[in-house]
């Protein structure tokens, strides 16, 4: 804020004018559309499905029932020993 307040009245209109940044606005959305698509990977489709892994157990709740186990078997371990 204390930026804007060095910057004179006429300075500000001139640096936050609506129209200019609508145009730019305009002139980005318009290079944009106009580029090729880059795909970063050829499967990226294909990658960015949600669905494409519909399993009931994942690899972390692999992980998490092997460190309750693993917390059961030593508590065992250290109460009967």
């Amino acid at each position: 804020m204390s930026e804007l307040r060095k910057i004179t009245a006429q300075d500000q209109g001139e640096r936050f004018d609506e129209a200019a940044n609508a145009q730019l606005a305009r002139d980005v959305l318009e290079a944009q559309s106009a580029a090729p698509r880059l795909l970063l990977h050829p499967d990226g489709p294909e990658l960015l499905d949600v669905h494409q892994d519909d399993r009931a157990i994942h690899i972390e709740h692999w992980l998490i029932m092997g460190v309750w186990l693993t917390t059961i078997v030593v508590s065992l371990w250290r109460f009967l020993l």
